[in-house]
């Protein structure tokens, strides 16, 4: 792995640890709890995660949620009315369980990991394979923006812990 390609590999294995981090030993209500002031549960933000890390890998691959990679547990039609930007929070009728919420976030760092082993500086500074973003005009930035995006998210996480009362982590 070329240094670029390490530091951008790091900045998503932090994501990833924040995400375990902050949804360690959540079961049962607290993933569909819904606190005063935070208007998604832990659940929709971590079903959220899984939804946009699959579209960003989009960007970055040319593999979609529908393709071989991600295998028939993703579907980002059935799942981008209820966790897409902008939705209204709701109750969790229809949310995919934590399982399959963790099991999509664990493919896609195998396939940041693969893309990111071989990838080359001009790969890096490559056009996103859709380009539908005019801030994200490289693969670089599109995984910058990933773990950018999932901090944002795991902070809130991290709200909703303390808030259910949980042990701190830190």
């Amino acid at each position: 792995m070329i240094p670029a390609a390490k530091m951008l590999w790091k900045g998503m294995e932090r994501s990833q640890s924040f995400i375990e981090i902050f949804t360690h030993g959540m079961d049962g209500d607290d993933w569909t709890t819904r606190l005063e002031g935070i208007p998604n549960t832990a659940l929709w933000i971590l079903g959220h995660l899984a939804l946009t890390r699959a579209y960003f890998l989009g960007l970055l691959t040319e593999t979609f949620s529908a393709d071989a990679e991600w295998g028939p547990v993703f579907r980002t039609e059935d799942w981008e009315p209820i966790l897409g930007m902008g939705v209204e929070p709701q109750d969790a009728d229809g949310f995919p369980d934590p399982a399959t919420c963790r099991e999509i976030l664990g493919k896609g760092m195998n396939v940041v990991k693969a893309y990111l082993e071989s990838a080359t500086l001009d790969d890096l500074d490559a056009p996103p394979c859709h380009p539908t973003d005019p801030y994200l005009t490289s693969k670089a930035q599109v995984i910058v923006h990933m773990a950018h995006h999932e901090s944002h998210h795991t902070g809130v996480l991290s709200m909703i812990r303390r808030g259910l009362g949980k042990d701190r982590l830190f």
